[in-house]
């Protein structure tokens, strides 16, 4: 199966963008990814993909060492969220690219996100575009104590040094998360 997942023209990239395989079938794939040393990129953009899916390859990216690009958009991310952020922040994180569009990713997603980048010194490109970020925001009249994705991305740009390309579009992103980070913005060199 590890011959089977490369392709001739390309063998140090993994890439099943828009087959909809669904978790049954991506979970193969994830049984052998781990033997695949030298897979720098890896997208699966747009496989129907759940958390059952999306925690086994959590676990499996550690051991990607070489592993610099990995688009995970189109595919429904919620408690994994945590998982993926915990893989950010750790220091057996190798990414440059992380694409994580339309999956799904809500204002307490997006925050722990922001809050792995804070610590993140590789990953130069991150999307999160398409998403639900800022859909939270009119609840900082009644909770003012609520980090919404937006304030939480603007803090993180405070203290990123390592980020040049953040893609926030197609988000709900107004108000007070917007003038968080345009201030943030304002400051941050990269």
């Amino acid at each position: 199966l590890p011959l089977l997942l490369r392709k001739e023209q390309n063998p140090k990239t993994l890439d099943y963008s828009h087959k909809g395989l669904g978790d049954d079938k991506m979970l193969s794939i994830l049984a052998v990814i781990d033997k695949l040393p030298a897979v720098e990129e890896i997208n699966l953009k747009d496989n129907r993909l759940t958390d059952r899916a999306l925690s086994i390859l959590t676990k499996k990216l550690e051991g990607l060492r070489v592993l610099t690009t990995l688009d995970l958009s189109f595919n429904d991310i919620d408690e994994r969220a945590k998982d993926i952020k915990e893989y950010v922040e750790s220091d057996c994180c190798t990414l440059h690219k992380l694409a994580l569009d339309s999956a799904d990713v809500d204002d307490i997603e997006c925050a722990h996100m922001a809050s792995a980048m804070c610590h993140n010194t590789t990953i130069t490109t991150l999307s999160l575009a398409r998403n639900k970020i800022g859909e939270m925001e009119l609840l900082n009249v009644v909770q003012p104590d609520l980090v919404t994705g937006g304030e939480a991305m603007g803090d993180m740009l405070l203290h990123n040094k390592t980020l040049t390309e953040l893609n926030l579009s197609w988000n709900s992103i107004r108000l007070e998360s917007a003038v968080t980070m345009a201030e943030a913005l304002a400051e941050n060199q990269t």
